[in-house]
């Protein structure tokens, strides 16, 4: 898929990794821009050859001279698995080793930290904003023309799922900062790695919005539910989510994707509890 080309002349183009699921919605997406006939790739997706082969030639089609680097918004699998792969074939065809980011090296082998902005000579092409919440390495991509590569901090189609490294209120506190730079006009349009993009400025704002909403009701939802004497993950989770889940299981879901609906929810159960017991401010 590729959108032409705005005012700044960066062109932003995705490829959808075969993952699809109830968290992974319609899949991963992995984004590929260009500035300069240079070009970068964001999250080469899942380790499945035929998609890393997809995406050496989408980025082969830019018509790119210049390979800038691969960047990471995070390290979970589904959006790093495919790294060493596309790494490899395009520092062969380029003969030089492609840079690889992340912001925590340490868990993406081969990746060095990542720069504050992506840059070319003397031109900022994104900035590199840290969004901790999903996990403590989440980054987003702000690109020259406001687009925002939002990784999983954002979804369209689910909610997110707050990490086990990160909390609660540190995962509102990014959806209010990307709220908020819809409201200032910052932001045209949201491309999160899984879900639709969102490509137009007041939607973007209405679906920063809706997330902060939806995370404030389900809050709520917790804060009722053990106000009530509803004290275990397990039965806050069948009365939250349990229609959810039924709804899933009914439709033919696999059995690995409702433990992950269930290990998603659950986890975001615990993050609300934290939050309302203040043990994530602690």
């Amino acid at each position: 898929m590729n959108r032409e080309p705005d005012s700044s002349g960066v062109q932003l183009s995705w490829v959808l990794a075969p993952n699809s699921g109830p968290r992974t919605l319609d899949g991963t997406r992995s984004y590929i821009f260009t500035a300069q006939r240079t070009v970068w790739i964001v999250d080469p997706g899942p380790a499945v050859r035929e998609h890393a082969q997809r995406v050496v030639d989408a980025v082969v089609a830019t018509g790119a001279r210049r390979v800038g680097g691969i960047i990471v918004t995070h390290h979970h699998e589904g959006h790093t698995g495919a790294t060493s792969m596309v790494r490899r074939a395009l520092s062969s065809a380029t003969g030089i080793t492609v840079p690889l980011w992340a912001a925590e090296p340490a868990l993406v082998p081969g990746a060095a930290p990542v720069p504050s902005e992506i840059s070319l000579d003397s031109r900022i092409v994104a900035d590199v904003i840290h969004l901790p919440g999903h996990t403590a390495d989440s980054i987003g991509l702000l690109l020259e023309g406001g687009e925002l590569l939002t990784g999983d901090t954002l979804l369209n189609g689910a909610p997110t799922v707050v990490g086990e490294d990160c909390t609660l209120h540190e995962y509102l506190q990014c959806l209010n900062i990307i709220r908020v730079m819809c409201m200032d006009g910052r932001i045209s349009g949201l491309y999160p790695g899984h879900g639709e993009p969102i490509e137009a400025p007041h939607e973007a704002l209405v679906a920063s919005q809706e997330a902060l909403a939806h995370r404030r009701e389900r809050l709520e939802q917790v804060r009722k539910a053990r106000e009530r004497g509803v004290l275990t993950v397990r039965r806050m989770f069948e009365e939250i989510y349990g229609h959810d889940y039924v709804a899933l299981r009914e439709e033919g879901a696999r059995k690995s994707d409702l433990e992950s609906f269930r290990e998603g929810s659950e986890r975001n159960i615990r993050a609300a509890l934290e939050y309302i017991t203040g043990a994530d401010r602690a």
